[in-house]
């Protein structure tokens, strides 16, 4: 092909130099980290790979087995072979779905045994924690309406699939027998089975277009043993996860500030608290009573899990723009934050009977990455990197901290991505990236938009964490309850004309501004209330 008009030779160069920057082919192909779960014994891991293939665009998976003192794989399950593999609540047995039955291979002595046939129609299942119970959902879903005309039975109804119910089954696995738990014309959502394997926690819950949030809870236990019934709860606005203590007397409840009342609240001035700054509550099974745990606590709630052999609790929280790791002792009322590998915690599975964990997580700089963390000594080892495959050779931008405080006094925090090569007497074009709901945007390697990779293509990337957003106290994120952005885009416009004024390096004739869900409906609102984006 002849070259076009103006075309300069000299604009082409080669070098055997492998440093890049950041592609959409690092991004969309090679293999990378989706997952990893700890065996009971904390001896072995589980760990996910996912891969798109270039020609099809579809998604694999491989799954391997990993010895963790040695790294050894002692085994690898691709695709589709088998579905839903967990480890088992006791050894080093991994149990999985293969035609309709759930099969477990023993790692310790090397035999695969079928141990549930019959379960075409299950959609999950898990394990009761003494193995005596295969509890398992079926999805029911109803018959199709014919005709011309459709009943809307509530206004959800219009959503597909909201006539579909799940209820929840039990196998014995010494006698085979199969029964059904639940009824109804609810959905059941199982929480939590105790520790002895004799009682079961789950909820229903239906609209309430009324009250907000416009949905109520019932919880309930059953007795696994006599078919008894009890009543937890009944009618709670905001609904909750939750979990068996230890010792099956106490429940752990995560959910909102306003769960139980006001006893999780802790805001000032008559503000209304964020629904989703979730709290944890212990719940005392005889007597009823409540204690609010991280009522006093700034980072938001993710998950938890009650060790049986510390009787502490982990937490995996929001913890302002990173997810961090807590320890609680309920005896002290004291949190530890432990010492990771890794700024955003995306996961964490916890060993039955050693202290030791498996996390993934990732950084602004840091692509995903498992590791082993001694809950004792409180160090981590790395498992597994394998998206430094795609990332070795790859040269990223400086990742900076800023804030500033707002007219409101309010202090307002930040980071920005910097171009590889950068020179600070270059004038450069800037994104100005935000969520402006109720979560920050985290530090994570990938997330919605990939900042690196604009940073690649020559831009800035300024990420705010404006006033609503959870992991910062209450008092930050009840900042959004009812402002309908305008305290947010407020603060975004004053951040973004500081940060040009302070920045020689920011072209501010070239600044844009972005964000997806609640902040596509910022991106709009600020285009109403500002010139400075261009």
């Amino acid at each position: 092909l002849k070259p076009s008009t103006g075309f300069l030779a000299s604009s082409i160069s080669s070098s055997v130099n492998p440093q890049q920057t950041k592609t959409l082919k690092h991004l969309l192909e090679g293999s990378k980290l989706a997952g990893a779960s700890i065996s009971a014994t904390g001896e072995m891991a589980l760990v996910t790979i996912s891969e798109v293939d270039t020609q099809t665009e579809k998604s694999s998976y491989q799954r391997r087995v990993v010895q963790l003192n040695n790294n050894k794989i002692l085994a690898t399950y691709r695709n589709s072979e088998v579905s839903q593999l967990q480890w088992m609540p006791k050894g080093n047995k991994l149990s999985y779905l293969y035609s309709g039955s759930v099969w477990v291979y023993n790692f310790d002595n090397g035999t695969e045994v079928e141990i549930v046939k019959g379960l075409n129609e299950i959609s999950s299942y898990t394990w009761s924690p003494t193995e005596q119970h295969v509890i398992y959902y079926v999805n029911e879903k109803p018959e199709e309406q014919k005709g011309d005309f459709r009943r809307i039975l509530t206004m959800e109804d219009r959503q597909p699939g909201w006539r579909n119910r799940q209820f929840l089954y039990a196998v014995d696995i010494k006698t085979g027998k199969h029964q059904r738990l639940t009824w109804g014309n609810k959905s059941t959502m199982m929480h939590d089975i105790s520790a002895d394997g004799s009682k079961l926690l789950f909820s229903t819950s239906y609209e309430e277009y009324l009250e907000r949030p416009f949905t109520k809870q019932n919880l309930y236990q059953l007795n696994l043993s006599t078919g008894v019934l009890d009543t937890i709860w009944t009618d709670k606005l905001f609904g909750l996860s939750v979990n068996y203590s230890p010792n099956g007397e106490q429940l752990l409840a995560i959910g909102a500030p306003l769960a139980f009342g006001n006893i999780g609240v802790n805001v000032s001035d008559d503000k209304i608290p964020n629904g989703y700054d979730n709290q944890a509550y212990i719940f005392d099974m005889e007597s009823r009573n409540i204690e609010a745990i991280t009522r006093d606590f700034n980072p938001t709630i993710q998950d938890a899990y009650w060790s049986k052999l510390s009787n502490t609790i982990y937490f995996n929280t929001v913890d302002e723009d990173k997810n961090s790791l807590y320890e609680y002792n309920p005896k002290k009322n004291k949190f530890v934050k432990l010492n990771v590998s890794e700024e955003m915690i995306q996961s964490v599975d916890f060993a039955n009977d050693k202290p030791i964990a498996l996390y993934t997580g990732s950084g602004s700089a840091s692509w995903s990455k498992a590791y082993q963390l001694n809950l004792k000594t409180n160090s981590s080892v790395l498992v597994d990197n394998t998206d430094a495959l795609n990332y070795t050779e790859v040269q990223f931008g400086e990742t900076k901290n800023w804030s500033f405080i707002s007219s409101q006094g309010q202090k307002v925090t930040g980071y920005y991505y910097l171009p590889p090569n950068f020179e600070s007497n270059k004038k450069y074009p800037t994104i100005v990236y935000y969520y402006g709901g109720t979560s920050p945007v985290g530090r994570d390697f990938g997330g919605r938009y990939p900042m690196h990779y604009y940073a690649a293509n020559g831009f800035v990337v300024l990420v705010l964490n404006p006033s609503g957003t959870i992991g910062f106290g209450q008092d930050f994120s009840a900042a959004h309850v009812n402002a309908w952005g305008k305290i947010t885009a407020d603060e975004i416009i004053e951040g973004t004309q500081k940060f040009c004024a302070e920045n020689q390096f920011v072209d501010d004739k070239k600044v844009g501004c972005m964000g997806a869900s609640y902040g596509g409906f910022m991106t709009m609102y600020l285009l109403t209330q500002t010139d400075v984006f261009a």
